[in-house]
């Protein structure tokens, strides 16, 4: 079940340790804290969140550098994320790991039909081929007191070790048979629309009432036409 985030008045959200690139992780943890923030002050009058806003103003990433630990310790040490807590004056600290999202590409050359321009064309410019794209993640967090207990996580209540969400965004590309070029999305943005489905899948589980569930997998991008292979009409 999601914490009860109306008991308290203030929060900090640390970057997502993301060995693989600490600026997504410190984005995302941004806008997870943004949103977040949003639906509290309406619910809890002066709650204030703290999260690392821009290069230049890290106010969370500060606290851990002076408290001589590192962004890792914290989250594998409830009692040293409770001091970052306890350093910030908030009353709880969300803290998370995303672990090196993993990207597939795939060109089915089988060829499949779009009918809904059969007429007046010729076959050949009915035929299309499709080429899917996708990344998959996945992503811990728990909420530490400034007491230094962990109060809330993904997966199995405390004590019991923090289980994951997986985050999995799809793609699919249509293209006719004939084109000299198949392009496909480039990772920058699909990184961007990761960042973006992290963030909302995390406050889907702290805050249900108040963010719409997403479905796994997430497709991003699905052809405009209805296409027909030799199974009948694909469903994605």
């Amino acid at each position: 079940p999601p914490p009860d985030l109306t008991t308290y008045k203030s929060m900090a959200i640390a970057p997502f340790v993301a060995a693989h690139d600490p600026e997504f992780g410190r984005t995302t943890a941004r806008d997870l804290s943004t949103q977040l923030q949003i639906v509290l002050k309406r619910d809890v009058e002066g709650f204030r969140t703290v999260a690392d806003e821009t290069a230049d103003r890290q106010p969370v990433s500060d606290a851990i550098a002076e408290l001589g630990i590192t962004l890792e310790e914290a989250y594998a040490d409830p009692k040293l994320g409770g001091k970052v807590a306890e350093k910030l004056g908030v009353d709880i600290l969300l803290i998370g790991s995303i672990r090196e999202p993993r990207f597939g590409l795939k060109e089915d050359d089988q060829n499949v039909y779009d009918m809904t321009e059969f007429e007046g064309l010729s076959k050949g410019d009915t035929i299309f081929v499709l080429t899917y794209q996708q990344v998959s993640t996945r992503v811990w967090m728990k909420a530490v007191s400034s007491a230094g207990e962990i109060v809330w996580q993904t997966g199995s209540p405390p004590p019991e070790e923090p289980g994951h969400i997986t985050a999995y965004l799809k793609y699919a590309r249509a293209h006719k048979l004939q084109a000299p070029e198949r392009p496909i999305i480039p990772e920058a943005e699909i990184r961007t629309h990761l960042r973006d489905h992290i963030w909302r899948l995390l406050a889907h589980r702290l805050r249900p009432d108040k963010f719409a569930a997403i479905s796994i997998p997430d497709w991003r991008e699905l052809p405009k036409r209805q296409l027909k292979g030799s199974g009948g009409i694909i469903r994605f």
